[in-house]
C-alpha cells in the first residue's frame, strides 16, 4: 500500500512532517492525471492524518494500491 499526501496543497505539512518531525516522506513522486503530483509514503499510521481516501489507483511502477493522505494542517506562529 502507498499512500501519498497532495502537492501543492499540503506542501506546508510535507515539509512540517513528511520531511521534518516524521522524517518518513519519500523523494519522488506520483504523478496522477486526475490528482497531480503525489508525495508518496509507506506508513501504515500516521500521527499526523487527519483523514484518508479509498482506493484512488494503483502505482503504474509499483502496481501497488494508492490512498490520498490528508494532514493535520500546519499552524501559523
Amino acid at each position: 500500500m502507498i499512500y501519498g499526501v497532495l502537492f501543492p496543497e499540503q506542501e506546508r505539512e510535507i515539509d512540517a512532517y513528511c520531511f521534518g518531525d516524521c522524517g518518513a516522506g519519500i523523494l519522488g513522486a506520483i504523478i496522477s492525471n486526475r490528482l497531480g503530483l503525489i508525495v508518496p509514503c509507506r506508513r501504515e499510521n500516521c500521527q499526523y492524518e487527519e483523514k484518508i481516501t479509498g482506493p484512488v489507483g494503483v502505482s503504474a511502477r509499483l502496481r501497488e494500491e494508492v490512498r490520498i493522505r490528508f494532514l493535520t494542517p500546519v499552524e501559523d506562529e
